[in-house]
């Protein structure tokens, strides 16, 4: 582990007025264990949080975002002396995290991204706030997401959510639109994989559009058609397995279906799903089931020992009848 220079003008006799700390550019390999000891080192530590939690070795992660709370705010100003010290295998980044305190995982993950593009543009620096996303709160689930598409969210300077993507630019074809800062990670990624079809011809079935598609774009996972009823043009939805082909999706605009020529645009909405239940509440309507089950099961018995006793008691009794005959 070494350290590296830091810019000590921004440090020397001032104080923080937060206890909380985000460090980026973390390998992949770290612990929380690990990150704990180290910052033990500058001063007793409240609490730790590693992103992405999980660990799950078909989501590739190339590093990770740690938040760390201390008990006393001065310990902030230490920890900035730390700045590109060499952790495992590269240089970690330390930012203070205004509002003071710790967010939860999907939030974090998004301020990482933000002060990771801070620091693209104007180097080292600046101040972390937890309050990006309108107070919305994520999902492990998206955190899962966020792990295995970088760069899927990062903020615009208007405050609303912006997908840069090299493909795209490299077709010159226009830029993912912005989406509200409140929108949810897992809308966010449905939405990136999802286009807008119009003018398309009124004799087309939805089988017909999701082969045509299928054929010269890639995989449609979901399709709806949207037109309203006062609507002249004929309008769907079309949900691709994988982002990448909205690009080819894309360059099928003006290209004729059918009778028509269809208009291919990208979409500020995702598809309405039925509500997927999620694996805490299939196993709670499981144990219910099993719980009713084994209810009824003592239920059973209780109705049929009884009478299996009965019926016993009457063979035991027969049995006697007949050998006092004899």
């Amino acid at each position: 582990m070494t350290t590296g220079s830091s810019d000590s003008s921004n440090v020397h006799g001032s104080t923080f007025a937060t206890s909380v700390i985000q460090v980026t550019n973390i390998a992949p390999q770290a612990t929380r264990d690990q990150m704990y000891t180290f910052f033990s080192f500058v001063g007793q530590v409240d609490d730790v949080r590693l992103y992405p939690s999980m660990r799950d070795a078909s989501i590739s992660i190339t590093s990770r975002t740690c938040f760390v709370r201390f008990a006393d705010p001065a310990s902030v100003t230490i920890t900035l002396h730390l700045n590109n010290t060499v952790f495992i295998d590269r240089a970690i980044i330390i930012t203070p995290v205004l509002g003071n305190k710790v967010p939860e995982e999907n939030e974090g993950l998004v301020m990482a991204m933000q002060i990771q593009q801070q620091q693209q543009q104007g180097g080292i620096g600046g101040m972390a706030s937890n309050g990006m996303l309108g107070g919305n709160r994520g999902s492990n689930n998206d955190a899962r997401i966020l792990a295995a598409n970088p760069g899927l969210v990062s903020m615009h300077p208007t405050g609303k959510i912006a997908t840069p993507d090299a493909a795209l630019d490299e077709a010159g074809l226009p830029p993912y639109p912005l989406l509200t800062g409140t929108t949810a990670v897992s809308k966010v990624e449905e939405i990136r994989r999802t286009i807008t079809v119009a003018g398309l011809d009124t004799t087309v079935s939805a089988q017909q559009c999701m082969e045509f598609f299928a054929e010269n774009a890639g995989e449609v996972k979901y399709f709806r058609y949207c037109t309203r009823d006062h609507d002249h043009v004929k309008y769907a939805l079309i949900e691709f397995s994988e982002r990448a082909s909205v690009v080819s999706a894309l360059n099928l605009n003006d290209r004729q279906l059918g009778t028509a020529i269809i208009k291919v645009i990208h979409s500020t909405e995702s598809i309405n799903k039925p509500q997927a239940k999620s694996n805490e509440a299939a196993a709670k309507e499981i144990e219910e089931a099993m719980s009713k089950v084994t209810e009824a099961s003592h239920l059973v018995s209780a109705a049929v020992d009884p009478l299996m006793g009965m019926l016993a008691g009457s063979a035991v009794t027969a049995g006697v009848g007949k050998k006092s005959k004899i």
